[in-house]
């Protein structure tokens, strides 16, 4: 698995945009924290702690939301849909994905997931969709 932060330093790097994490757990934060000043970011990412049916922006604000291998833990869906809608601009897009293996996967498939769970800047899902997306940064 990527480490902590990861991600969003590889969204803000390749897309040239500024990002902004909400996570729970005060550890997690700490260590994308780290991860973001690393890479030499900290002026550009921020993480705070909150949940994602209570953001703690105003109406309107985000052009892109990303979320990974979270909305299947949120305590609220239906909740967190409607605020996702709502600190969205008009246009807005969203990209919620999330992973799930059963009994009835195959051998091939560890790896499969692996690539997509993003183990590698070489294999991860984001250079694709990014291809797919014409190059464009959300």
């Amino acid at each position: 698995m990527p480490a902590v932060g990861a991600r969003p330093v590889e969204l803000v790097q390749q897309c040239d945009i500024d990002g902004v994490g909400v996570d729970p757990v005060e550890i997690h934060i700490d260590r994308a924290m780290a991860a973001v000043e690393a890479a030499g970011l900290a002026d550009r990412v921020t993480f705070h702690r909150g949940v994602m049916h209570d953001l703690a922006y105003e109406g309107g604000h985000f052009d892109f939301v990303w979320c990974r291998d979270v909305v299947k833990q949120v305590d609220d869906l239906d909740g967190t849909s409607t605020e996702l809608v709502r600190v969205m601009k008009p246009g807005g897009r969203l990209l919620a994905y999330t992973t799930i293996t059963t009994e009835l996967l195959d051998d091939r498939d560890p790896e499969m997931i692996r690539r997509h769970l993003g183990t590698s800047t070489a294999t991860s899902i984001d250079p694709i969709w990014r291809q797919r997306s014409g190059g464009q940064a959300w």
